[in-house]
């Protein structure tokens, strides 16, 4: 029987990942930066929008934290640290469908906040949106026709990485600077990025389309260029 081998002392072991996270960051962390936040985009734009001028008072946290759950995936995929990148990107799905049900109930924020009970899936999340934003279900069945994403609900795949429910997804790291990926396998990560994205803007497009006018110009594009007929056009806005 083999005898298991010499684990490195702490100190080496900090010292091989601090050296991988380094050299990872100077090759590669600026272009995967870029590529992270072109791929945010429509998050962004939608992020600026509902701070400024959907606040309620209530629950306004959800949605700031979104944006630093975005900051979270670009400095974890700048340095190569990809694992944690995926579970920050599903925080992002989980915070802004949390906010659209929370900054309407105020009573339930504060007993979650008092309680720690009452928190919301996002299964009960969605069919909250779906029942009370009447045209949400029709609005949702024609994007999700036209959608550029790969995924149609990239919460899934997200879920997948975090849970370890397959063999596909589980980590198997031998010593600590093996935490950091290589370069291509962050740019695959980022692709990600535009992947949530893309189906929270779809979400929020759903919810706030009577407010089209109000909406900021690059979101309203991003939605027209997607659009095959005018009927389909007409269709989304009845």
């Amino acid at each position: 029987m083999t005898p298991p081998s010499v684990p490195l002392s702490h100190q080496a072991e900090i010292i091989k990942l601090a050296d991988a996270v380094s050299a990872f960051s100077a090759t590669s962390g600026e272009r995967i930066s870029i590529l992270v936040e072109k791929n945010a985009l429509l998050l962004l734009h939608w992020l600026d929008y509902l701070e400024k001028y959907c606040l309620t008072q209530s629950a306004d946290c959800l949605l700031l934290s979104a944006k630093s759950s975005l900051r979270e995936v670009d400095a974890c995929l700048a340095l190569g640290l990809m694992r944690p990148s995926i579970l920050a990107l599903r925080c992002e799905i989980d915070l802004i469908l949390s906010w659209l049900y929370f900054k309407d109930h105020a009573v339930e924020w504060e007993h979650v906040n008092a309680t720690g009970n009452g928190f919301k899936l996002k299964t009960e999340l969605i069919t909250y949106i779906g029942t009370h934003y009447q045209k949400f279900g029709k609005r949702w069945g024609i994007l999700s026709q036209i959608k550029k994403r790969k995924e149609e609900d990239p919460y899934k795949l997200l879920s997948a990485h975090i849970h370890l429910q397959s063999e596909h997804v589980l980590p198997a790291l031998g010593e600590l600077h093996e935490l950091v990926k290589n370069a291509d396998q962050c740019i695959d990560c980022a692709a990600a990025v535009y992947e949530v994205a893309e189906y929270l803007n779809d979400i929020l497009i759903c919810v706030y389309a009577d407010a089209w006018h109000a909406l900021p110009q690059p979101l309203k594009t991003s939605i027209e260029e997607r659009f095959i007929t005018p009927a389909q056009r007409k269709e989304f806005f009845v």
